[in-house]
């Protein structure tokens, strides 16, 4: 059974300190929110085969504390522009093109697109994904490629407990 983890960057600076939307930066709260949620997460017997994510500043910087925390190979991590753009036909696209050695695979991107895909692909996930949201899906298909709408069972979702 394939796993998609979908997780939205942590808190950033807002549009108006920094204009430049690729830019923008974690605040001290969002880096306290993505280490509450990778705490979460060591708690949960799963292991990422890849991460994909927005070229975007916060969330790479999102991902870097994963993986530091986590103590994960920088080698998993990718960088899709794609996810940047925030429409989910792009995301679909990208997770058709998964090679199919992944079994899980964690997209980290933005709002409203991540939680548009949760819905997507799990109508019971109805609450929008806060900021270091996680919503981690059981997909049934062994093939990315193969993947439909409501296919998915919801298994965890997580926020920052702070």
């Amino acid at each position: 059974m394939k796993q998609l983890v979908l997780l939205r960057h942590a808190a950033a600076e807002s549009i108006v300190k920094q204009p430049n939307e690729i830019e923008r930066q974690l605040t001290a709260v969002g880096e306290m929110e993505i280490q509450d949620v990778a705490a979460q997460l060591q708690q949960i017997p799963i292991i990422f085969d890849a991460i994909i994510c927005s070229p975007a500043q916060r969330t790479r910087q999102t991902v870097d504390v994963l993986v530091q925390t986590l103590q994960l190979s920088n080698d998993l991590v990718s960088i899709d522009e794609r996810i940047f753009q925030n429409v989910e036909a792009g995301v679909l696209d990208l997770i058709s093109e998964v090679d199919q050695a992944i079994e899980t695979l964690l997209i980290v991107g933005h709002n409203p697109c991540m939680s548009l895909l949760a819905r997507y692909f799990c109508p019971d996930v109805v609450e929008s994904l806060p900021t270091a949201g996680v919503c981690i899906l059981e997909l049934p298909d062994q093939d990315w490629q193969l993947m439909q709408v409501a296919d998915a069972r919801s298994k965890i979702l997580l926020k920052p407990e702070h």
